[in-house]
C-alpha cells in the first residue's frame, strides 16, 4: 500500500508559476540616437533591428512647440503597420515656457537588419534631434504617458518624477528634452538609479537642446521614472511596452 502511494506521488508534477523580481518578458533589442541636435529639418538614426523584434519606438525633440514631425521612415521601405516602412504617430507634449516639444512615433513589425531611420520636421529653422529603441518580447502594443514642466511631479527645483502605468513583465521607456539653443553645455539630465540610459544618449552640443531617454523593466503595476535635471524647462514622454500574450514567466517544476 505504501509503495503504491509513493508511486502515485512520483507521477505528480506541480507547475508553480511566479514572477521573480528581476524578470521581464520585454527586453531592449537595440537603441541608437541621431547626431547631436542642430538647426535642420532632417535627422537620421542608424539602428540594427533583430529579426525577432516587433516594435521600434522613435522619440523626437525640437526647440519649438510650433514645429511638428512630418514623417518617420525606414530605409527598407517595408514593414511597420503601413507596410512601406513609415512609422505611426503616437502622441506629443510641448513645454510651453520655453517651447521644447517631444513626439513619440512607433513602428510595429519593423523591417529588420541595418536600417537608417529618417525623421523629417515641418520646418528647418529649429534645433532638432531624435533617438530610437527596438524591443523583443512584445507584439507592439503600448500605452502612452506625457507631461511637461509643472505638469510632471516636481521633486526639486528642476527635478521630477513621472509615472508609467504598467504591469509586471512589461518595459517602461521614456524620452526627455530640456534646455534651449545655446544652453546645452550648461544642462544635464540624469535618470533614476534603476533606469538604463538608451544607447547613444544623451545628445547635445553647446548650441543645442539636450535629448535623452531611458528604459526600465517593470515588476509592478506602475513605474515611477525619475530624472535629475539642471534646467527648469523640459518635456517628457513615457510609454509602457506591453509583453506579448504568449510570453509567460519562468516556471519551476517540482516533482514529488
Amino acid at each position: 500500500m505504501v509503495a503504491l502511494f509513493l508511486s502515485y506521488l512520483l507521477l505528480i508534477v506541480l507547475f508553480i508559476t511566479s514572477v521573480s523580481p528581476g524578470w521581464c518578458a520585454v527586453s531592449v533589442d537595440a537603441a541608437a540616437a541621431s547626431a547631436a541636435p542642430s538647426i535642420t529639418n532632417t535627422k537620421t538614426i542608424s539602428l540594427t533591428v533583430n529579426a525577432a523584434s516587433k516594435l521600434v519606438l522613435i522619440g523626437t525633440g525640437v526647440s519649438s512647440q510650433n514645429r511638428t514631425v512630418s514623417s518617420v521612415t525606414f530605409s527598407a521601405a517595408s514593414g511597420c503597420a503601413s507596410g512601406n516602412g513609415t512609422a505611426a504617430f503616437v502622441g506629443s507634449i510641448a513645454q510651453a515656457d520655453i517651447s521644447n516639444k517631444l513626439e513619440l512615433w512607433k513602428c510595429v513589425t519593423p523591417p529588420t537588419g541595418s536600417q537608417t531611420i529618417t525623421v523629417v520636421w515641418s520646418d528647418s529653422d529649429q534645433t532638432v534631434g531624435a533617438g530610437a529603441i527596438s524591443f523583443l518580447g512584445t507584439d507592439g502594443a503600448i500605452t502612452f504617458n506625457a507631461c511637461g514642466g509643472s505638469a510632471c511631479t516636481q521633486t526639486g527645483l528642476d527635478d521630477f518624477t513621472a509615472t508609467v502605468t504598467t504591469a509586471s513583465g512589461n518595459m517602461a521607456a521614456d524620452f526627455v528634452v530640456l534646455g534651449f539653443a545655446g544652453l546645452c553645455s550648461t544642462t544635464s539630465a540624469t535618470p533614476g538609479g534603476s533606469q538604463t540610459v538608451n544607447n547613444g544618449f544623451p545628445i547635445c552640443t553647446d548650441a543645442t537642446i539636450r535629448l535623452s531617454g531611458s528604459t526600465y523593466p517593470s515588476t509592478t503595476t506602475s513605474d515611477v521614472m525619475s530624472w535629475t535635471l539642471s534646467f527648469t524647462f523640459y518635456a517628457w514622454i513615457g510609454a509602457d511596452v506591453i509583453a506579448t500574450s504568449s510570453s509567460v514567466p519562468p516556471r519551476r517544476i517540482i516533482v514529488w
